[in-house]
């Protein structure tokens, strides 16, 4: 092989200056390309912080769509120029480093990682600002808390609505959902806590993500906003989704509610990213944004806000739609036919009404189930691991010395219990070992009876929770 070096004087190794400008030129060109794939790579902007962080997101695929145009014409250029022609056994020409080229490609990533930096603290700071008047509901403001507890997100509005509690005192109406409900435009400020292990809020139609911490409250903010497809979806007069034409989604509030259309919502995933167990990939739940204040009172807080200050009187029913409204984490883990329960995580609870007299001796049904609820570790169903299910405490603050649990008031408690009695292996409820009648239909014989039976259990764990 001849190895001596190859002479390129007929040739320059450097193009000239309008061939450097016009390469220059097109990788712009194909980085302004590249970047216009944000919107196409990204859910729909469904919140002011996802306008900006898109706009920080814009930037980072232009410039890296530039650098990829860069390197990526140097490499054809460079295979194309200094290819080895025929018959050419000679050496390729020797380079011995390039000190300004080197204090160039240190210098100019300098540069851009450093008004990266400034860029995106901007959006940063933009994004987390405390908003005035947050969480506005009828004027006022609200306190929205989310938490988290394997394997389901349960959110608590705390509204500025006072009732008398069955002990007398006076009391603020605190509504629950299994999703999050907001409005279009609302300055939404929520506070979160996870009662057993780490989770993660992610929603990212909005472009936030905030951990929840056992032991503390962290806060995640947004404003969500009306996006190009408007709002897809309305509750017909059942409390059933609907799904509207893509024109009927577009139209303005006033117009949709002119044609009769009524008040619309659209709804984004809301997800756990951080892996909390067995179950952490169903950890799924919704977020609601109504069109405006006014969808959002009629669909979701005033109807959500009677059925707590006027419950029924039976307490079977009470529990049905206290489950049903999806308050407490029990739908991930649970089998429940009679409510669409699909679970994996616990033990089913098809027929608890009759196993629950002879789970554990000396513990009668009812007893058995309110331990259960209470104290969840201290009897496991055989084949379920230990530690899944979350603690329940009847008071709103843990008393000191107490370890986290989630808030469930005492009326909950009663008719979680009342319907759970009539779940029984036969199907028919009037079968139930609880020591209360039922009726066929799976209604109390007398609500004031079965809220006695239940009370007199309940009543027991009040000290434990500071309540006497």
């Amino acid at each position: 092989m001849d190895l001596s070096p190859r002479r390129e004087s007929h040739n320059s190794v450097v193009p000239s200056i309008p061939v450097i400008i016009f390469f220059f030129a097109l990788t712009l060109v194909g980085g302004f390309i590249i970047a216009q794939a944000t919107p196409l790579i990204l859910p729909a902007q469904a919140s002011l912080q996802a306008q900006n962080t898109d706009q920080l997101v814009f930037i980072l695929l232009l410039i890296g769509g530039v650098v990829f145009c860069i390197t990526q014409g140097i490499l054809v250029y460079a295979i194309f120029r200094f290819r080895a022609r025929a018959n050419d056994t000679t050496d390729g020409v020797p380079f011995h480093g390039n000190a300004t080229l080197e204090i160039v490609w240190t210098i100019i990533p300098a540069i851009i990682v450093a008004v990266l930096a400034v860029l995106s603290f901007n959006v940063w700071t933009t994004n987390n600002t405390p908003r005035e008047a947050v969480n506005f509901v009828n004027g006022e403001s609200i306190r929205v808390m989310s938490i988290g507890a394997r394997y389901a997100f349960a959110f608590e509005y705390y509204t500025n609505e006072a009732f008398t509690a069955n002990d007398g005192t006076e009391q603020k109406a605190v509504l629950r959902s299994d999703a999050l409900h907001v409005y279009a435009g609302q300055h939404v400020n929520v506070e979160m806590e996870a009662r057993d292990v780490i989770h993660s809020f992610w929603v990212p139609a909005f472009r936030v993500k905030q951990d929840l911490i056992p032991g503390r409250i962290t806060e995640v903010r947004f404003d969500p906003i009306r996006t190009a497809e408007g709002f897809p979806y309305r509750f017909d007069a059942d409390g059933v989704i609907q799904t509207l034409t893509p024109e009927q989604a577009r139209l303005s509030a006033d117009e949709a509610r002119a044609q009769g259309i009524g008040d619309r919502f659209t709804i984004y995933p809301l997800r756990c990213t951080e892996l909390c167990g067995s179950g952490h990939g169903a950890m799924i739940a919704n977020v609601f944004v109504h069109e405006d204040e006014q969808a959002y009172l009629n669909n979701f807080y005033n109807p959500t806000l009677d059925s707590v200050l006027n419950p029924p009187d039976d307490p079977i029913l009470q529990g049905r739609t206290v489950l049903q409204a999806g308050a407490y984490p029990c739908a991930n883990c649970h089998i429940l036919t009679s409510l669409n329960w699909n679970g994996v995580v616990g033990p089913t609870l098809n027929g608890i009404g009759t196993r629950a007299a002879r789970r554990v001796g000396g513990r009668n049904a009812v007893e058995y189930l309110v331990e259960s609820i209470h104290l969840p570790n201290e009897y496991i169903v055989p084949g379920y691991a230990a530690g899944q299910m979350p603690y329940f405490g009847t008071s709103l603050t843990p008393p000191p010395g107490h370890a986290p649990y989630n808030f469930m008031p005492e009326n909950d408690l009663i008719g979680i219990v009342a319907y759970l009695c009539i779940q029984t292996e036969s199907g028919d409820p009037t079968t139930t070992t609880c020591g209360f009648e039922v009726n066929p239909d799976g209604t109390s014989v007398d609500p004031a009876v079965t809220r006695e039976v239940i009370e007199a259990v309940t009543a027991t764990y009040r000290s434990l929770y500071g309540q006497e």
